[in-house]
């Protein structure tokens, strides 16, 4: 499971009488993406979790979120240049993964 802030974390149910949880991922503090979580759900509740294997990771789609629009850099500089960053290259350096020492 590998997900990034701002991801979503849907925790399902098999049990009846029990709601799913949803919540946003605050901090990321394993390598790469790897769990634990620190998840915000719905409620207001703050919880550090290793998801189980009932929860997925929902990854905002790029319809939800529009990428920024760039205004070019001068007019002689080609839009499909290197030196304009793509969407992706944006989206990607936007990230933070949170690291404290010693956890």
């Amino acid at each position: 499971m590998r997900a990034a802030i701002g991801d979503t974390l849907h925790i399902h149910t098999n049990h009846l009488g029990t709601t799913e949880h949803l919540g946003e991922i605050l901090e990321v503090r394993g390598l790469d993406g790897a769990p634990p979580y620190l998840v915000q759900f719905r409620d207001g509740t703050t919880r550090l979790l290793y998801p189980g294997p009932d929860a997925v990771v929902e990854h905002p789609t790029a319809a939800a979120h529009p990428a920024p629009v760039h205004a070019p850099l001068s007019p002689a500089v080609p839009s499909h240049s290197p030196a304009v960053s793509s969407p992706q290259q944006v989206a990607v350096s936007a990230r933070r993964i949170h690291t404290r020492p010693g956890w």
